[in-house]
């Protein structure tokens, strides 16, 4: 991923501030610890970090929605800029039939289609690998998220583990 900026996970820290932790993580903590940041952004890492870059690449996946903008700064100089603003990732379980999503909108980009794009997109490569099954653990007040994946065709059910969340599923 090829950000404009010294930090690789500065776009992250920003995007998944407020609200969308809470929604993301079920906690109120704001800002993500760097080996959690690892994890969920370094999928095909080749560095010498202790980011666990060893794991089965063929179980996982993310999709990254990039905003790229340019604007003039003080001088008139054209500046180009990114901006992550979505994320959905899955992670196949054991079985390798079904796996678990994640999905992640930038509060000003909700609404907006992009949440069911990156789920079709994930959803349609989950087939192509012959998946059966997608599944993922809602908080139970994400009403905006539960409607999503209502209208996706999944099923929304009470979360065993744990009643803050429920959970969505849907057979490929």
């Amino acid at each position: 991923m090829d950000l404009v900026t010294d930090d690789p996970f500065g776009p992250v820290i920003v995007f998944c501030a407020g609200g969308t932790m809470i929604e993301l993580f079920g906690d109120r903590a704001m800002e993500l610890p760097p080996a959690m940041l690892a994890r969920f952004t370094l999928i095909d890492c080749d560095c010498d970090c202790d980011c666990d870059c060893d794991r089965d690449r063929d179980r996982e996946m993310a999709l990254v929605a990039v905003l790229r903008q340019r604007e003039a700064d003080a001088t008139g100089r054209l500046v180009e800029t990114e901006r992550i603003v979505g994320v959905s990732r899955y992670i196949t379980h054991p079985d390798r039939t079904s796996c678990e999503f994640s999905l992640v909108v930038a509060n000003d980009f909700s609404s907006e289609g992009l949440g069911s794009r990156l789920m079709g997109s994930v959803m349609e490569m989950l087939r192509d690998k012959g998946l059966a099954e997608i599944e993922g653990p809602v908080l139970s007040d994400n009403a905006g998220l539960i409607r999503l994946m209502g209208g996706l065709g999944f099923a929304v059910k009470p979360f065993p583990e744990d009643r803050d969340f429920v959970l969505v599923s849907h057979s490929l």
